[in-house]
């Protein structure tokens, strides 16, 4: 198959949709999965191996949230589905005395109701210096107040200057679940990662889905950034994407 073909909705899903890839996460999803490691054999390979010889599918999602995509999945891996839940972890995470996470909730609270923008993209994901001046500049040109967890060592000169005065930017450990509970927090944006997708849903906030490599450029990131709603400050908007998205108020 050409990359192309997995930009358009696949012939095999039975119900409306409009879940497809971009073009420049196709090319991302082809090298990890298809291309053999220091094993020999591929991402790809493993996975089927796994599906072929398993008795079941157990997947971390409800019947209510997606029931349609579940009965496909069993019907495309010829195997039962057992869901087990959303199982969203518990806010309870305690901040380090001294930590970025401690300044972190002190600029919250200094925030008015639903107003922040949180940002962060995992602890795998590696960013560029061209992705993170990027986000940097969608950040701003929201005109939003947004916290952003960024790793340090990845942070180009100015980003840290360029959020003084409505964003603030976190070097190090962040409690994310309990950031995101907080009420000046009303959107999420995000690398797609399915613990992240989850903790964005279980506390009701508008998120943004930028998958960044084979695992999370999965259809389920890219599933959440088609249907991305924006609540921030009392709306409700359908958008076609994160980034026109985070500029609405």
């Amino acid at each position: 198959m050409l990359p192309e073909e997995f930009t358009v909705v696949p012939g095999w899903v039975p119900f409306a949709s409009t879940i497809a890839y971009r073009l420049h996460e196709v090319r991302k999803l082809f090298e990890p999965s298809f291309v053999p490691d220091a094993s020999g054999v591929t991402e790809g390979f493993r996975f089927a191996a796994s599906i072929e010889e398993c008795g079941f599918v157990a997947v971390r999602s409800c019947v209510e949230f997606e029931a349609e995509w579940l009965d496909l999945l069993g019907k495309l891996l010829s195997k039962p589905i057992v869901t087990v839940g959303m199982l969203p972890p518990a806010a309870r995470a305690r901040v380090p005395e001294g930590a970025d996470g401690e300044g972190a909730f002190k600029w919250l609270d200094e925030q008015e109701p639903s107003s922040v923008v949180y940002a962060a993209f995992g602890s795998e994901v590696k960013l560029t210096r061209e992705q993170v001046q990027a986000i940097a500049l969608g950040l701003e040109l929201s005109q939003l107040p947004y916290l952003w967890a960024l790793r340090a060592g990845t942070i180009p000169e100015g980003i840290r200057e360029g959020a003084r005065g409505r964003g603030l930017v976190c070097t190090g450990w962040v409690p994310q679940s309990r950031i995101l509970a907080h009420p000046s927090v009303c959107g999420f944006l995000t690398h797609g990662g399915w613990n992240s997708i989850v903790e964005g849903l279980s506390l009701g906030r508008a998120m943004g889905c930028c998958p960044s490599s084979s695992t999370r450029g999965s259809m389920r990131g890219t599933w959440c950034r088609g249907s991305w709603r924006s609540r921030c400050r009392g709306t409700t908007t359908t958008v076609p994407s994160p980034e026109k998205g985070l500029r609405i108020a």
